[in-house]
């Protein structure tokens, strides 16, 4: 159980779907305290695709090229993605609500957005499998495949090491966002809160599905690149509040 809290240090910090991440998490955790092992795992493999659904939104948004490229996204979802992109140029408000819409498309075949990172074909295999094991369960066939603790949990590993190699290839992802943040906030003037709080809050985390594991990358960034900027000291107090505000370590 211990292992599968993790997962939280992956999913966004302020998630804009949190009733339902905290309804699969209390199926995943009603289920497993009383031994309904192979429901407990279909609620958490739920909570494994809401964080590729949300890294997926992140990948897209720093590189929209190379997603669409890729050529994995179809039916509803591209139209979804084209008007998403119309309304943005239009300086529309819009959201990729990335459980809604990518949720449309096919859980295997979405797998394959992970190359955009560099994750290799093995790796993308086994993210490929883990849906595998979820499609063994979701029908009426007869069979329990979780009778013990020891079979889901071992599962779970499996889960967050898939994360976790997801997470590790999402480096340059994060280190994008965090720069674009620091480089459009950096006058005070002209962003959209003053107060450095709710700018992080509101514009880097949540606006852009950050969660903790990304916000350790973001703390380990060597901001003296941004020395020649006009508002480094600004680059410099934001980065710091980011640190105070998230002490720990992930």
């Amino acid at each position: 159980m211990e292992e599968a809290q993790r997962i939280f240090d992956y999913l966004p910090v302020n998630p804009p779907d949190e009733e339902y991440i905290r309804f699969l998490w209390d199926a995943f955790e009603s289920n497993y305290s009383n031994e309904k092992y192979q429901f407990s795992f279909i609620a958490f493999h739920m909570l494994f695709m809401c964080f590729v659904y949300y890294q997926i939104a992140k990948i897209y948004k720093i590189d929209p090229d190379t997603c669409k490229n890729l050529m994995v996204f179809t039916g509803k979802v591209q139209d979804h993605i084209e008007d998403y992109e119309n309304k943005t140029l239009q300086g529309k408000d819009v959201t990729l609500a990335p459980l809604q819409k990518f949720s449309l498309e096919n859980e295997r075949t979405i797998m394959g957005l992970f190359l955009a990172i560099q994750c290799d074909r093995e790796e993308i295999r086994q993210f490929k499998t883990i849906v595998d094991s979820r499609n063994k369960i979701a029908h009426s066939n007869g069979n329990i495949f979780y009778k013990t603790s020891l079979a889901v949990d071992t599962q779970i590993s499996d889960i967050v090491s898939c994360i976790e190699k997801i997470q590790f290839k999402s480096k340059s992802i994060i280190d994008n966002f965090f720069k674009n943040f620091l480089l459009s906030s950096q006058d005070i003037n002209d962003r959209e809160f003053p107060d450095d709080e709710s700018q992080i809050s509101e514009i880097f985390i949540s606006r852009n599905y950050i969660s903790l594991a990304d916000i350790e990358i973001a703390k380990l960034m060597d901001i003296s690149t941004f020395s020649n900027e006009p508002g480094f000291v600004n680059i410099q107090t934001l980065t710091n509040n980011l640190k105070i505000k998230f002490p720990n370590e992930v």
